[in-house]
């Protein structure tokens, strides 16, 4: 049961993280690379708490940026 769990990670969750981190900063992404490694071969377990990380990320990015 719970291999059928992290097939559902791999299946759904990897691609979301992937987006996430094409919206991240060069220096955001190799942060997460010295965290996790690779997002294609990092630990399905810890994909859930690397996508909070990541949308935490492109949210204070956002608010970071000088508004025109």
């Amino acid at each position: 049961m719970a291999d059928q769990g992290i097939d559902v990670i791999d299946r759904y969750l990897r691609p979301v993280i992937k987006r996430l981190l094409a919206q991240c900063n060069d220096g955001n992404r190799r942060k997460f690379a010295r965290i996790y490694g690779d997002a294609e071969t990092m630990d399905a377990s810890k994909i859930p708490w690397a996508i909070a990380i990541c949308e935490r990320t492109i949210k204070r990015n956002a608010a970071a940026r000088p508004k025109e």
